[in-house]
């Protein structure tokens, strides 16, 4: 069933790919309202630096404690922006998501006053889901220190080296789970919202949680592939990238274009994750429906067929 909401997802997503441009433009226009101030900085920087001949390669440590040595106010005013920046960057994707979420679950491309319109009418919710979702997370988030804990009690405060090592892995793989069930979570709350226009984001949030682990094998191996697909494609990209490191104004442009691609790349990985998710939630709610119509007493007879069996497998 997860791969078939994949495929379904994914075709979804294609009839409205005029949504990818949306997504690509607003990521571009973020990324230059970083990179400019930055290039203006390093500009007037490389004048006096013998290091500017190998920007042009792949980054160089030296060069970047050079930079910030030479330029203590840039720092602050880096992180500043950074900071401001990623704060309208988020805000602009839970804008735009729910325009796409909208266009997902009710039409079968993309019309501009559904996708605007929705955006809108839903940004304020989305806005309230996540401070209600805030608590989950700290939940989630904290499922790590239990282990800590036993740790602590089972091996005492002068555990081996060995015992170190492997907990503070374990650690680290529980609390990037914890992450990633919780922007599960969050997207099916969202897709809930827009689904029925609930305005208690409470109900949502509990609804989606419900949701998310009666079906976490499904919801979570449908998240993981689209995070394999993003994680094999970078994994491709960084070394095309570092071979891209001559300073000639053609190899530059190539650079340019090949990561302008890994960014429409992601944009296509997110919106066919919202796709499939909607196809994903739709199926199952669909399959739960059968179940209590069919009710116990309605099983088939031995050698018949159960219409509902070839959907419970996926």
């Amino acid at each position: 069933m997860v791969f078939a909401c994949l495929r379904a997802g994914l075709l979804r997503m294609w009839n409205a790919k005029r949504m990818i441009l949306i997504y690509f433009l607003t990521n571009f226009i973020f990324g230059l309202l970083i990179m400019l101030p930055l290039r203006a900085s390093l500009n007037s920087f490389l004048d006096s630096s013998l290091m500017g001949r190998r920007l042009a390669g792949t980054i160089n440590m030296d060069f970047v404690f050079e930079f910030i040595k030479h330029t203590p106010s840039i720092g602050g005013v880096l992180m500043s922006m950074l900071v401001v920046v990623s704060l309208l960057y988020w805000g602009i994707n839970l804008f735009l998501s729910g325009g796409a979420l909208a266009v997902f679950i009710q039409e079968n491309e993309y019309k501009r006053e559904r996708f605007w319109g929705s955006a809108a009418w839903f940004f304020g919710r989305f806005l309230r889901l996540f401070l209600w979702g805030i608590p989950v997370f700290a939940l989630l988030f904290s499922v790590q220190f239990i282990f800590l804990g036993l740790e602590k009690l089972i091996f005492g405060s002068d555990a081996y080296e060995s015992v170190l090592y492997w907990s503070k892995w374990l650690r680290t793989i529980v609390r990037y789970l914890g992450i990633v069930v919780f922007l599960i979570i969050f997207d099916y709350a969202r897709i809930y919202v827009v689904d029925t226009d609930i305005r208690s984001m409470g109900r949502a949030i509990w609804y989606a949680v419900r949701f998310t682990f009666t079906h976490l094998r499904r919801t979570f191996t449908l998240a993981f592939t689209f995070s394999l697909v993003g994680t094999v494609y970078l994994l491709i990209y960084n070394p095309v990238a570092d071979l891209m490191s001559a300073p000639s104004l053609a190899v530059v442009l190539m650079l340019f274009l090949w990561q302008q691609l890994y960014m429409l790349v992601r944009m296509v990985i997110r919106l066919g994750l919202y796709a499939s998710e909607v196809e994903l939630h739709g199926g199952l709610l669909k399959l739960a429906e059968k179940k209590k119509e069919s009710g116990p007493t309605s099983q088939p007879a031995a050698g018949g067929s159960n219409p509902g069996v070839g959907l419970q497998k996926g």
